[in-house]
């Protein structure tokens, strides 16, 4: 019985949650960059020529570099 009623709780909040993100509240809450213009659209990496190294935030905060995968197999 009880997870009947959690389960029905769930689904109306699950629809109200829809329906209020599908309403007009955040039609204009989306970021607009504005224009943006390619910072360089000239290809510098040609087939066949080594990967040049770069690094990246990671989802837990550390940074990860290509160079920390030369090497291993994924």
């Amino acid at each position: 019985m009880k997870k009947n009623i959690v389960g029905l709780i769930f689904v109306v909040c699950f629809l109200a949650c829809s329906a209020y993100a599908a309403s007009d509240a955040f039609k204009n809450n989306v970021y607009n960059p504005g224009e943006m213009k390619p910072v360089d659209s000239m290809l510098k990496v040609k087939v066949g020529d080594r990967a040049p190294d770069f690094t990246l935030p990671a989802v837990s905060g550390k940074n990860v570099s290509l160079r920390d995968f030369h090497g291993k197999k994924m």
